[in-house]
């Protein structure tokens, strides 16, 4: 049988993309189905598929220690001053290039992150207001990165924690939700994780810092 994690170029494409949109033709971010429900028991079907060839089986949340007060107001301060917040400016780049960042990578989840011509290839900032409330379930070209860090930034809650707007990524177990709270970070696999992000409300905003890394081979 094929690896599908071993796709590249247009069938890496084709693959995510089509995973994608039986995703969000199955269910909303917004209206995420309840445990038992059969589109939940599907979600976890799915994500049991996945699962076998993720370089990342668990996705897990984390607080890197160098990921200071200072840094994180740095890179909240570019964000919002981005003219182009798909692009991450010097002080994301700085952050993403740390020699602090890879060391956690390969101590925490094993992660070896190459170096051919920078760790990573790609980095963002994402905004979640009211003009861009959530992110709908989606899987990732394995061409474009293996895995992907989203680091929290700044959050304005208007909602109890429970409730709040969070990252939301399916497992054989089950939908799993991770509030993360500034300087607090999510790492997983976004080619063979189903992954989303639940809408904020009129009020309440969430900045984080998105990268993809390249493994090493």
């Amino acid at each position: 049988m094929l690896n599908p994690g071993v796709l590249d170029g247009e069938a890496a494409s084709l693959f995510a993309d089509g995973w994608t949109r039986s995703l969000r033709s199955l269910t909303d971010i917004s209206l995420l189905p309840e445990d038992g429900t059969e589109k939940a028991n599907l979600l976890a079907v799915i994500a049991e598929q996945l699962e076998r060839y993720s370089l990342l089986p668990v996705p897990s949340a984390c607080r890197p220690e160098f990921a200071d007060p200072a840094v994180l107001a740095a890179l909240a301060t570019e964000a919002r001053d981005a003219a182009d917040p798909t692009d991450a400016g010097p002080a994301g780049q700085a952050f993403l290039d740390s020699s602090a960042l890879r060391e956690m990578l390969a101590k925490e989840y094993g992660l070896e992150i190459s170096s051919e011509p920078q760790g990573y290839v790609n980095a963002s900032y994402l905004v979640f207001d009211s003009e861009s409330p959530g992110l709908e379930f989606q899987l990732v070209p394995r061409s474009e990165e293996d895995i992907s860090i989203l680091l929290c930034l700044d959050r304005v809650d208007s909602r109890p924690p429970e409730e709040a707007s969070a990252s939301v990524v399916a497992t054989p177990s089950g939908l799993r939700r991770f509030r993360t709270e500034p300087g607090e970070c999510l790492v997983l696999d976004p080619g063979f994780t189903v992954h989303g992000h639940t809408p904020v409300v009129d009020g309440e905003r969430v900045v984080c810092l998105r990268a993809g890394f390249r493994i090493a081979r």
